[in-house]
C-alpha cells in the first residue's frame, strides 16, 4: 500500500468518526490490549455504565466470533487460534456503531448463520431474553465453540443490527455484522 492510500483511509475514518479499526490476524491475547484501549476511549464520553457495558460486551462478542469462526486462520499446534478479520467502531450522533467481518468458506455455515440472524432480528426484547435463558440451560450445539449465546447477546444489547454475506471470487463468503448501540 502506498502512503497516499493510507492517508485516504485516514480521511475516510475521520469523516466517519471512527474510534478504532483493526484489520488483520486476531487472537485472544490481542483482545486484551484492544479492549483496554477501547475502554479508555469510551470512558471519555461519560456514558452511563449500562451503555458502556453494552458497547464493551458487543465488541467482545464480535471479536470472539471472528477469533472462533473466521475460516482464514493460522494454525500452530499447541497455540491459540489466530484468525483474520476486521473490526471497526465509530460514532454517529448519539449512537455507537460496531462492525466486524470475516471469511466463511462453507455455504452450509453461511445458510445456518443467515437463518439464525434472521430469526434473532424478528424477536422482541422479551423473546430474546427468554431465548437467551433457554440457550444457557441447554446443551452446547455440536461444532459450537461456546455456549451459543454470543449472537443472542449482540441482538439483546444492540438497538438494531444488520448483517450481510458478500460472495467472493474464490467461492467463499465475507460475513459482515453491524451493531448499533444508543
Amino acid at each position: 500500500m502506498d502512503t497516499k492510500t493510507l492517508f485516504d483511509m485516514h480521511k475516510i475514518m475521520l469523516g466517519n468518526e471512527v474510534i478504532m479499526t483493526y484489520s488483520g490476524y486476531m487472537s485472544q491475547a490481542l483482545l486484551t490490549s484492544i479492549a483496554s484501549v477501547l475502554r479508555q476511549q469510551i470512558e471519555q464520553d461519560h456514558l452511563s455504565r449500562k451503555v458502556m457495558r453494552n458497547i464493551f460486551s458487543v465488541f467482545v462478542e464480535q471479536y470472539e466470533n471472528v477469533v472462533r469462526y473466521s475460516d482464514d486462520q493460522i494454525e500452530e499446534e499447541g497455540k491459540d487460534d489466530i484468525r483474520y478479520g476486521i473490526m471497526a467502531i465509530s460514532k454517529k450522533d448519539d449512537s455507537y456503531i460496531l462492525n466486524c467481518g470475516n471469511v466463511i468458506r462453507s455455504e452450509e455455515r453461511v445458510n445456518i448463520l443467515r437463518n439464525r440472524l434472521e430469526s434473532l432480528k424478528k424477536m422482541s426484547e422479551d423473546d430474546l431474553k427468554a431465548f437467551y435463558k433457554k440457550k444457557l440451560r441447554s446443551e452446547t450445539e455440536e461444532g459450537s465453540k461456546g455456549a451459543g449465546v454470543g449472537l443472542i447477546e449482540i441482538a439483546r444489547k444492540s438497538s438494531e443490527f444488520e448483517f450481510d454475506f458478500i460472495d467472493l471470487e474464490d467461492g467463499t463468503s465475507f460475513f459482515l455484522l453491524k451493531s448499533i448501540l444508543k
